[in-house]
């Protein structure tokens, strides 16, 4: 006789039903928060609503409302429906009934304005199927995640989508053991905007004591800004709607014009980058807002003040971190063109800079290759080493290094092309024709195999198999080809 694995649930605010999925058990949406529309829009995340009988978990949570700015992997970063009701996580864990499982909370990326944790690209289940308790959230994103409005009313309150974030570890705390996991052994881990998520949840007071670990793709802490600049983002969001720039008058919008709004600053401020000289460098308008409540500090200061909670760090990049992105905005953008000279400007990098970076790239490189090279050093890799060195000795670094065969030579290592490898399956990616393409015939399962282990372990024990990085033993694990290797240089 063949055992009917149990698929319920009981939470807090009521019971969840499971579906078996790639041989493990997965907990669709799931509400942390009530969706804050109506009455609660621009306001601290709120209880949901206690339900009776068993909420259906067959298909995934809805996203937060959005737009995917034609990005040709929307497919595998994106959800499939939007929604208001998007305040929800997904569990996935290896059976009912265990416990004491550390447990992996996911933070997704797509730039603070796209993206939901029930997208392909987060689906966790070699986690689940290595003994982790994964879990994967929906935060607000955009106007209503980050925008910092000042009204009269007070009825806002500063980085919502990050409080979002908070709310949901608040739930892991009272809920996970009911899925097998350990509270006292959670890690925070995202990609991208997801990575910055976790050095923002490292160097926010109200985090504290919500996790032991954390781990952070591609996530650059620099990715903040301070009041003053914040202010400039709400005033042209403002301007643009032809209203005042509160929550108040904001939240009459409707959703089309919500996105439409936040899809024109989108492209108003990554398109003009000497025009916004935002201090994250990146160039978005909507991330982070320091000197605030919930983070009353630049992010990196932050996270040095809190290292002596003893919260370990794995921290790192793709080689090309920026190279995609930048070609699929600017195309065969030049080095002295008009807007070539403006971002090199913002980069503070002269002619010395540039032939610098010339010596180090393949021979007959594009200019665009030379430009993401010097992005990638300023935007992503320095200050990921500035985080895990502010972590003061409980930090690992590692570098993914392998390229994919459809990108030019030299930049075909750029952001989530990792994610893959780190969650061990290329079956997700590959369902997206782009995906597909960027990984080729024949991506190596060695390499997928020896990095989700790395990662693994580090959610387990805490070490993902190499030394510490410290200044003076600058300790770098590099993912790339078909091996690892550890870098001291």
């Amino acid at each position: 006789m063949v055992a009917i694995p149990r698929l319920t649930v009981r939470t807090e605010f009521g019971s969840v039903l499971a579906v078996p999925h790639r041989g493990v058990l997965l907990f669709r949406n799931v509400p942390y928060a009530a969706p804050p529309f109506g009455a609660r829009r621009f306001l601290p995340p709120q209880p949901p609503a206690i339900w009776d009988g068993l909420r259906d978990g067959a298909e995934p949570g809805v996203g937060w409302p959005q737009t995917s700015f034609g990005n040709p992997l929307a497919r595998y970063f994106d959800p499939k429906t939007q929604g208001e009701d998007a305040l929800t996580l997904e569990v996935q864990t290896p059976e009912l009934g265990m416990t004491g499982l550390p447990v992996m909370v996911w933070m997704h990326a797509g730039g603070f304005v796209t993206g939901a944790g029930s997208a392909q690209a987060n689906d966790g289940y070699a986690f689940a199927r290595d003994g982790i308790v994964h879990v994967s959230i929906n935060y607000r994103l955009g106007i209503d995640g980050y925008a910092f409005l000042e009204d009269s009313e007070s009825r806002h309150a500063d980085n919502l989508g990050l409080r979002d974030q908070i709310a949901a570890l608040e739930w892991v705390q009272r809920n996970i053991a009911f899925f097998g996991g350990d509270p006292g052994n959670v890690t925070i881990a995202g990609q991208s905007t997801g990575g910055v998520s976790v050095s923002y949840l490292l160097a926010a007071p109200a985090a504290t004591g919500l996790f032991v670990r954390a781990i952070s793709q591609s996530g650059s802490p620099s990715m903040a800004m301070d009041t003053d600049q914040a202010r400039r983002i709400a005033a042209r969001l403002g301007e643009i709607a032809g209203v005042a720039p509160t929550s108040t008058e904001l939240a009459k919008l409707d959703l089309d014009v919500y996105r439409s709004l936040t899809a024109q600053m989108m492209g108003e401020v990554y398109g003009s980058p000497g025009a916004w000289k935002v201090g994250n460098q990146i160039p978005v308008p909507f991330c982070g807002v320091t000197g605030t409540e919930m983070l009353p500090e630049p992010v990196v200061e932050g996270i040095a003040r809190k290292h002596d909670s003893r919260v370990k760090i794995l921290a790192g990049t793709t080689k090309d971190e920026t190279s995609e992105f930048l070609t699929q905005s600017f195309g065969d953008l030049t080095l002295d063109s008009p807007l070539g000279q403006q971002m090199l400007r913002s980069f503070d990098a002269d002619a010395d800079t540039v032939s610098f970076y010339r010596t180090m790239a393949p021979e007959d490189a594009s200019d665009m290759v030379i430009l993401a090279a010097i992005a990638t050093d300023i935007w992503a890799r320095r200050p990921t080493r500035d985080m895990v060195e502010a972590n003061a000795g409980d930090g690992f670094l590692y570098e993914f290094t392998w390229e994919s065969p459809m990108l030019e030579p030299g930049s075909g290592s750029p952001q989530g092309i990792d994610i893959p490898f780190v969650n061990d399956d290329f079956e997700n990616m590959k369902e997206v024709p782009r995906g597909a393409r960027m990984l080729g015939t024949n991506p190596s399962e060695e390499l997928a195999g020896s990095m989700h282990r790395s990662f693994v372990d580090f959610v387990k024990t805490g070490d993902p198999g190499w030394p510490a990085y410290t200044p003076e033993e600058p300790s770098t694990m590099r993912f790339g080809v078909n091996t690892a290797v550890l870098h001291t240089a």
